[in-house]
C-alpha cells in the first residue's frame, strides 16, 4: 500500500485568509478504463468537489490541528478513460466557534489509481494546481 499523501502539501491560494474563505482549486489527471480511482482529502475547515462539471462529494469530518483525518471517495464512476478535470472548492471558517477552533487554511489531497495489487498516486496536490479566491461567494 502507498503512502496516501505522498508527494501532496498543504495548499491555500495565498490572498485568502479572511473569515469564511472560498477557493477553487483545478488540476487535470488522466484514467485508464478497467481501474478504480480514489480521491482522498483533508481540508480545513470544508470541501466540495466536482469531477468533469458533475458533483461528486463535500463534507470534512470534523478532527483537530494535532489529529487529522481524511475521507477517501471512490470517484471510479465520474472519471473517463484519459483525461479528466478535478475541481474542488475549499473552504475556511478561520474564526473560532463552539465547533470550530482557528487553524491554518488548507487543503491536502491525492487521486489514487487502483489495480488489483497495487495502488499508486496519480495526481497531488501541489505547487502546481491551480488555485483562486472564488467569486462565486461572498
Amino acid at each position: 500500500m502507498t503512502d496516501i499523501f505522498e508527494g501532496a502539501k498543504w495548499i491555500w491560494q495565498k490572498d485568502s485568509f479572511e473569515i469564511n474563505a472560498h477557493i477553487d482549486l483545478s488540476a487535470k489527471f488522466f484514467t485508464y478504463s478497467g481501474r478504480e480511482y480514489y480521491f482522498c482529502v483533508s481540508a480545513d475547515s470544508n470541501y466540495a468537489l466536482y469531477i468533469n462539471d458533475r458533483f461528486a462529494e463535500s463534507g470534512q469530518f470534523p478532527d483537530y490541528h494535532e489529529y487529522k483525518v481524511y475521507d477517501r471517495i471512490n470517484i471510479t464512476s465520474f472519471v473517463a478513460s484519459g483525461e479528466n478535470v478535478l475541481h474542488l472548492v475549499g473552504y475556511c471558517q478561520n474564526e473560532d466557534s463552539s465547533t470550530y477552533r482557528t487553524g491554518k487554511p488548507g487543503v491536502i489531497f491525492s487521486v489514487v489509481e487502483c489495480t488489483d495489487d497495487n495502488e499508486k498516486v496519480i495526481l497531488s496536490s501541489n505547487e502546481n494546481v491551480l488555485a483562486a479566491k472564488s467569486v462565486n461567494y461572498l
